[in-house]
């Protein structure tokens, strides 16, 4: 589901935002769309580990779990307003992106309504 959310990348042409990138910045995004979902796995499992812990010790596990999903409950609401907001930032980004390839061209931008 994790990648499936965060798209295909774009294909190698050139014509993308990320070709203005420098090889820093790509090798980042990289490095997170890699890790991203194996670290969400390890993330996912912290309550019941918590849990666990807790009854080991004679805690209440029920509680140590909620108060530990809490991580879990901040991950849900920013990926719900990442999705929200995705495309608004890629078309922003297209469009700075056009906007500074035509400077680099010489080229006046294309006048664009912006919502």
């Amino acid at each position: 589901v994790v990648n499936l959310v965060m798209s295909q990348p774009d294909a190698p042409t050139g014509q993308g935002a990320w070709s203005l990138a420098p090889p820093e910045a790509a090798g980042m995004r990289l490095l997170f769309r890699t890790a991203w979902p194996p670290a969400l796995a390890i993330v996912g499992t912290l309550p019941l580990l918590v849990a666990r812990g807790a009854f080991e010790t004679g805690g209440d596990p029920a509680g140590a779990a909620l108060q530990a999903s809490s991580l879990l409950i901040a991950i849900g609401i920013l990926t719900a307003w990442w999705l929200r907001v995705r495309e608004d930032i890629k078309a922003w980004w297209r469009r700075q992106s056009e906007v500074a390839r035509s400077n680099m061209s010489g080229e006046t931008p294309k006048a664009e309504a912006t919502p």
